[in-house]
Formats: structure tokens, C-alpha cells, sequence
């Protein structure tokens, strides 16, 4: 009977493990609690970001990582203009980057990068926002520092080698 009336008014699940597609398109699969995802999950956006890990009561809360598709010129001048994924890993709070992550962006287009690793950003993080002491991991060298509302405000040291850059 459950089965049925949740067919007939096409409603996500009440509780336990199931999926459901909401009317924009974006899918859940994982645990529900009183028709919300709660617990862990994968929920898939129609734009083609995913995010995979835990929620409360509805809302990304927790560890869990989130893959942004066809995020385009990221604000990093020198990541170039193809860019097509960008990968939070961590904590979250009420759907924000909140505690200790990781950022693992694409490819660098203009940096020397024969290993093809990817770069990424090591640190803290408070409502979306890169805060406190972070580093940058680059292919052969890294970049420490301070950041403040997302914004670089002073940096501590660089291990390794940077490679010159490429001129613009």
C-alpha cells in the first residue's frame, strides 16, 4: 500500500534507503527520514554537479565531496578558460564548505605539469570560504599562506621548485 500511494503522488520515500527525481530533474539516492535525504547520499543536480556524503534533515551536512561539471574560467587567472570540473572534499554545514577540505581543481593549462596531477587547495574553510592557514599543491612545488573571506591575504613560504611562467 505504501508502495502505492507513493507511486499515485509521485512523493519521495518517507524512510529507509530509496531514490527519487525531483520536478527539476535533480535525483536523490540514499537514506530518507519524514520524505527528506537524511544520512548518506548521492544527490545529483540537473546543471551536472553531484554531491555524495551526508545530510541532515534535507541539508548537506557533514563529510562528503562535491564535483562541480562545467564550472567554465575559474577566478584563478592562471587556470585558463577550459575548465570543466572542480571537486570539494570535506566538511560541510548547512549546504556550505565549513572545516577542514580540500579543492582539487583541473589540469593547469599554463603551468609545467609533465606528472598531469591536478592542483589543489589544502585548508580551512567557514560558509563556502577558504579562512586561516591553507597551502596550494602544485605539480613540483607548494604555496603556504593566510586567507581571510576566500581572499589570499599573506603567504608563508613555498617549498619545492615553481616552474617560470608562461608568458601571456
Amino acid at each position: 500500500l505504501a508502495v502505492m500511494r507513493r507511486l499515485i503522488r509521485n512523493q519521495p520515500p518517507f524512510e529507509g534507503s530509496g531514490s527519487y527525481t525531483f520536478e527539476d530533474g535533480s535525483h536523490y539516492e540514499g537514506t530518507w527520514q519524514n520524505f527528506m535525504p537524511h544520512g548518506k547520499g548521492t544527490y545529483k543536480y540537473l546543471n551536472g554537479t553531484v554531491y555524495t556524503g551526508c545530510f541532515n534533515e534535507g541539508n548537506i551536512d557533514g563529510e562528503g565531496e562535491l564535483t562541480i561539471q562545467n564550472i567554465g574560467r575559474l577566478p584563478y587567472s592562471e587556470r585558463g578558460p577550459n575548465a570543466v570540473e572542480l571537486t570539494y572534499s570535506g566538511s560541510f554545514s548547512n549546504g556550505c564548505a565549513n572545516g577542514q577540505g580540500v579543492v582539487t581543481f583541473p589540469i593547469d593549462e599554463k603551468r609545467t605539469n609533465s606528472l598531469q596531477t591536478n592542483t589543489r587547495f589544502e585548508g580551512g574553510f567557514s560558509h563556502g570560504s577558504a579562512v586561516g592557514a591553507g597551502k596550494f599543491v602544485y605539480p613540483q612545488y607548494s604555496e603556504r599562506g593566510e586567507w581571510a573571506s576566500g581572499a589570499f591575504v599573506t603567504g608563508s613560504g613555498v617549498e619545492g621548485t615553481p616552474p617560470p611562467h608562461a608568458s601571456t
